[in-house]
């Protein structure tokens, strides 16, 4: 703690969103194979699919921007206040009759060592790190690729009973012209994409994402960060598209073409996304 105290780098949060060639059933998980994480229901063999490979949403900074310009990311940004506020208890507790972030926080509890060290950069209140964090990726998928990740809140209170990670996440689609109006306004304000899922009676849907990596910008950067990146496996490839102010690309990619494409220095993945999309390529093709 006394190192972060003299922290000098900020907190954010990204989201990799993998699609395609996945799909959730009763099997092995991906996340199972690099570990003992036990027994979540989340990603099966491609045979099963009938495709070679999965595909990943990269979003092309704008070479405006002052961190990692003109380079291809997993859509993310900086925690704002507004992930935290209380309004969102208030939003998810709307159609339930418990605490709807019981599972986001088991198995590790609220007070835990296990706790990743950001989570308690958040100030106390109904609005802890885990969830915080998660409605921050959320927000900047949406911002920057055009995907509401979000759920109706009347099954808040099913969801909450599950584990992280271990149903297909829902995405809502709104027409283009309302989609352009909302980004337009969560751009300039993040309290409003807490306005627009309270509009359209939805949630942010946190249960989807599940914790998968946590980087530290090195300290020789000027701009530092310390970005929790959460995974999150869609059934079908949503189209995604750039907000045209900090982002100028959006696509989907498969592991290979990302990689191949880095390699010859037509397209910049910055150093987080190319190890951990090199780690996630192991089983593209099982």
């Amino acid at each position: 703690m006394a190192v972060r105290a003299m922290k000098n780098w900020r907190d954010a949060s990204g989201i990799i969103v993998l699609s395609g060639a996945l799909k959730y059933a009763r099997a092995p998980t991906l996340l199972s194979k690099l570990g003992d994480l036990g027994e979540n229901p989340l990603i099966v063999p491609l045979e099963e699919t009938g495709k070679t490979e999965w595909e990943v949403a990269l979003v092309k900074r704008s070479s405006k921007t002052g961190f990692f310009a003109n380079s291809y990311v997993f859509p993310g940004g900086r925690l704002d206040a507004a992930d935290s506020s209380p309004e969102w208890q208030k939003l998810f507790s709307r159609s339930s009759s418990g605490d709807p972030f019981r599972s986001i926080l088991a198995p590790s509890g609220s007070h835990s060592n296990q706790r990743l060290p950001l989570y308690r950069e958040v100030p106390r209140g109904p609005i802890l790190g885990e969830v915080a964090f998660r409605i921050c990726a959320a927000r900047e998928l949406f911002e920057e690729a055009g995907v509401l990740l979000a759920r109706d809140e009347s099954e808040v209170s099913a969801v909450s009973e599950w584990v992280p990670g271990t149903f297909p996440p829902a995405v809502k689609t709104l027409e283009r012209d309302q989609l352009d109006h909302w980004r337009d306004r969560v751009h300039n304000d993040a309290t409003e994409f807490l306005n627009l899922c309270s509009e359209l009676r939805c949630v942010p849907d946190i249960w989807s994402l599940l914790e998968w990596s946590d980087w530290l910008t090195p300290r020789n950067f000027h701009i530092r960060y310390d970005s929790v990146f959460y995974l999150c496996v869609l059934d079908t490839l949503p189209p995604i598209t750039a907000d045209g102010s900090e982002i100028v690309d959006a696509k989907w990619y498969t592991p290979s073409e990302a990689l191949q494409l880095h390699a010859d220095s037509k397209i910049v993945i910055t150093p987080p996304q190319f190890v951990d999309i090199h780690v996630l390529k192991r089983w593209a093709s099982l």
